[in-house]
């Protein structure tokens, strides 16, 4: 098997999702960004400098949801917080379910620390701004 290099000179890549028409968004966690690449293979930054994207969501309204410090809602440049924890100092990993409900993991511990102990955090389902349930914790 072959690999082809769609892309250099990132961090640490993180969020690859794919829109109806081959565009492929990904982040860069350490260097910040989120980017677009085109299937002919331009890139553009589709959010700039934002650290810790670890996950991307297509949104059905158009734009991204992505995470990071909190968890937004990001379309045209503006950006919409759609859930955000003071407790909390960073998610992960977001999934859709079938019903359009993001689903987000909390981070508790630095990834790249050098922490003797890893903290558990919590996952979370955001049904819409300000409806958020915690379905489980200590994870």
């Amino acid at each position: 098997m072959e690999f082809e290099t769609l892309a250099s000179g990132y961090g640490l890549i993180e969020g690859p999702r794919v829109d109806s028409r081959g565009n492929l968004f990904f982040s860069d966690v350490t260097n910040g960004g989120v980017y677009r690449r085109a299937p002919h293979g331009e890139i553009e930054t589709v959010v700039p400098k934002r650290r810790g994207v670890g996950g991307i969501a297509l949104h059905v309204a158009g734009g991204l949801v992505i995470s990071g410090r909190n968890v937004c809602h990001v379309r045209d440049g503006e950006t919409r917080v759609l859930f955000e924890e003071s407790e909390v100092p960073g998610f992960n990993d977001i999934f859709c379910d079938a019903e359009g409900r993001v689903l987000a993991g909390s981070l508790r511990s630095n990834p790249f620390g050098d922490e003797a102990e890893r903290r558990p955090g919590e996952l979370y389902r955001i049904d819409g701004e300000d409806s958020v349930v915690e379905l489980y914790g200590d994870v």
